[in-house]
């Protein structure tokens, strides 16, 4: 299985993304009383908008940092270099975690 690639945007209730000719690709929409392009105002589904934006970073994120939990795990002793490069990965991800949660960047 595969889904559409990010970056996923978010603007009002609308979670798309730019298609290579230029164009719009709406991936979802929040339902909603208003015009889909304008702001959320309901707190729980601006959140939800921003999680649903995030998705495809959030694999992303996940997959990278398991993939050298599973190497560092699979030798037999661990070295500092190790652990630094999980430690970037981890920072790395905290802008991602941030942009879920509708968070600035810390």
């Amino acid at each position: 299985m595969t889904h559409t690639p990010g970056p996923w945007k978010l603007r009002g209730a609308n979670i798309y993304t730019d298609a290579k000719d230029g164009t719009i690709i709406t991936l979802a929409m929040i339902e909603t009383s208003s015009d889909p392009w304008m702001k959320l105002t309901n707190p729980i589904e601006q959140s939800n908008a921003c999680l649903m934006a995030a998705a495809p970073e959030l694999l992303y994120e996940l997959e990278r940092i398991t993939s050298l939990i599973g190497v560092v795990l699979a030798k037999s002793s661990v070295d500092i270099n190790d652990l630094n490069l999980l430690y970037e990965f981890c920072k790395e991800s905290q802008s991602t975690i941030f942009k879920a949660k509708g968070e600035e960047t810390k």
